[in-house]
């Protein structure tokens, strides 16, 4: 989570571009792009279907 601190400290603060910070960190361009755009970093638990059990016939 630091990398991603410190990638939205230097677009926000340093005013920095993407190519710029993709270059300084390390970085895949399209990586820093998805951290400066996503607001939550919350993983979302994918819902389990249930399904009918096997019935002899």
């Amino acid at each position: 989570m630091d990398q991603v601190y410190r990638i939205r400290y230097l677009r926000k603060f340093e005013g920095k571009s993407l190519r710029n910070i993709a270059k300084l960190t390390g970085h895949d361009f399209e990586t820093v792009k998805k951290y400066v755009e996503k607001e939550d970093f919350n993983v979302e638990a994918k819902v389990k279907q249930k399904r009918a059990g096997k019935h002899a016939i």
